[in-house]
């Protein structure tokens, strides 16, 4: 009797031990800087770094090139992944779904008329509210600030916002309007291209971050081509039993939340209803970008989750283990 006893006495801790080990996999936190902003790599860095805790860097390709000062070069981008950050798509333009042609499939402008001869300009009418670029022939035209410079060279576009149309000077004349192969930008195209232009720096892309974090069912379905998770601002609470790994839901930082007030968050879903909870930041230590944060506050958070245990990981890292317990989706 007493033996049976001690039988049930341990198989009872094993399930308190293992049990509690389980639904502890699901109580992370992630740490997301949005934009590529040099905030993330001056002051955002240095703090992760002192506490031994990866991030994620959620990149806009378009804005990598030298001539934009806000924002991280290729060699900061580069050490962090080195650190063993994650470096996830965060678009090529910034564009939400709604504002530009969702996939390729509607990409093309169709119906053009000439408007002049001499030199030859069409115009086409577009339904969308932003026009990052356009195509002609797989050739990109370029964008020019007045209807006027269309006269100066073939290859250029002018988008009328007021009259929701386009203005081009095609690279070659055709016989008629109908045989023009005109194509915009469109949001699919933001993910595939992103993703290359990383890749073809050797960072492997597998989460995409929504810009603005917007989402709509078909960007969500046209995101499984080119990523293996999505993180974006809506949807249910990272949970194992409604976990979607293409609606990883985020919660917003605005520069007036305190580190108390992100604790908080943590407490009510990690620790009490054993959640994965994401917060989407944008510059630290600086005043650029979107509602920027203090490092003093992002230095409190990190010292309190250290302190309670919590595991810090990256998006990836976190959705694969959160996959686990939530196959299926």
């Amino acid at each position: 009797m007493k033996a049976r006893s001690i039988f049930f006495l341990a198989l009872a801790l094993c399930v308190m031990v293992f049990g509690s080990a389980s639904l502890a996999r699901a109580a992370m936190v992630s740490l997301t800087f949005d934009d590529g902003l040099n905030g993330t790599y001056d002051f955002a860095y240095p703090v992760l770094s002192k506490y031994g805790v990866p991030g994620v860097s959620g990149i806009i390709t378009s804005r990598i090139e030298p001539d934009h000062v806000d924002f991280m070069n290729w060699e900061e981008i580069d050490k962090l992944a080195g650190a063993g950050w994650e470096i996830a798509s965060h678009s090529v333009h910034h564009v939400r779904p709604i504002d530009v042609p969702v996939s390729y499939a509607k990409e093309p402008i169709k119906e053009w008329t000439l408007v002049s001869s001499d030199p030859p300009i069409y115009r086409g009418h577009y339904d969308y509210m932003l026009l990052t670029g356009l195509f002609d022939s797989g050739r990109p035209l370029t964008a020019v600030a007045d209807a006027k410079e269309l006269k100066l060279a073939p290859g250029t576009y002018f988008f009328d916002r007021i009259y929701e149309s386009v203005l081009i000077r095609p690279f070659k004349t055709p016989e008629y309007p109908t045989q023009l192969d005109i194509r915009a930008f469109s949001y699919e195209r933001e993910m595939e291209q992103s993703k290359k232009e990383l890749a073809d720096h050797g960072i492997e892309v597998k989460t995409y971050i929504t810009p603005y974090n917007y989402w709509t069912d078909e960007a969500k379905e046209a995101s499984k081509r080119y990523c293996q998770f999505a993180a974006t601002g809506e949807g249910l609470a990272n949970r194992p039993g409604n976990f979607d790994r293409y609606a990883i839901k985020r919660y917003m930082v605005h520069t007036n939340d305190t580190a108390a007030s992100l604790i908080r968050i943590v407490k009510e879903n990690t620790v009490d209803k054993n959640s994965w909870v994401i917060f989407c930041l944008h510059s630290i230590g600086d005043n650029t970008g979107w509602e920027p944060w203090s490092s003093e506050n992002l230095d409190k958070l990190i010292a309190w989750l250290k302190q309670s245990g919590i595991d810090i990981v990256t998006i990836s890292g976190g959705a694969e283990r959160m996959a686990k317990l939530a196959p299926g989706k």
